[in-house]
């Protein structure tokens, strides 16, 4: 299976079928950075943002990331659980992004039970997560909090999120930076910052 969907990275129009999916889905935290970088996020994000999936691949993938928990799986775990975490919040992203996008063919697939919970999650995900590893000798990219701030840029700037909620995001990081005892150096600091300056381009703060 792992060199079937590696070889369809390179295909210009790759089709997925359920089988691949499921597997892409278990490895979603390999602890493999070949397997969970380059092959599982690099063939989701393809497959969302360059419509590769189906519509109801796309539900499936929306089904599975929220079955167990979603962010909220093992929260106070580190290590392995980060590494799942941390790469989920990246499919919720997309998911998100997708859903946003008017260009998309997956323009408002979310239902509203799992766009409020994708939001919800996405929101409050920086205040729960623990784990500031950014690259770690032994599984690559953990990357949680600069994952975490490129989901919270797609939920603030999601058309569902409501402006008069902005300020909840504002706590959110307050709060972050007040309790981190540690400099960020692996890039977080302007992922971050991109959850203030992308709503103010795009018109959601002035």
């Amino acid at each position: 299976m792992y060199q079937d969907l590696l070889r369809k990275i390179a295909e210009e129009k790759p089709n997925y079928n359920q089988e691949e999916i499921q597997w892409l889905l278990d490895h979603l935290g390999d602890p493999s950075p070949e397997i969970r970088d380059d092959l599982v996020f690099t063939s989701f994000a393809r497959g969302i943002q360059e419509e590769l999936f189906t519509q109801e691949q796309f539900h499936f993938i929306v089904e599975v990331v929220l079955a167990d928990g979603g962010l909220d799986k093992e929260i106070d775990k580190v290590g392995l659980s980060t590494l799942e975490r941390s790469f989920r919040a990246l499919i919720y992203a997309n998911l998100l992004s997708a859903d946003a996008n008017q260009q998309s063919v997956f323009y408002q697939e979310l239902n509203a039970e799992f766009r409020n919970v994708l939001l919800n999650q996405g929101l409050h995900y920086l205040s729960k997560e623990k784990d500031t590893t950014g690259f770690s000798s032994q599984y690559g990219w953990v990357h949680a909090f600069a994952h975490g701030a490129d989901l919270l840029k797609e939920v603030v700037c999601h058309p569902d999120f409501p402006k008069n909620r902005v300020h909840e995001v504002f706590d959110i990081l307050g709060q972050l930076f007040k309790r981190m005892s540690i400099r960020f150096t692996d890039d977080e600091d302007w992922r971050l910052a991109r959850v203030i300056y992308e709503p103010i381009l795009q018109g959601k703060l002035e």
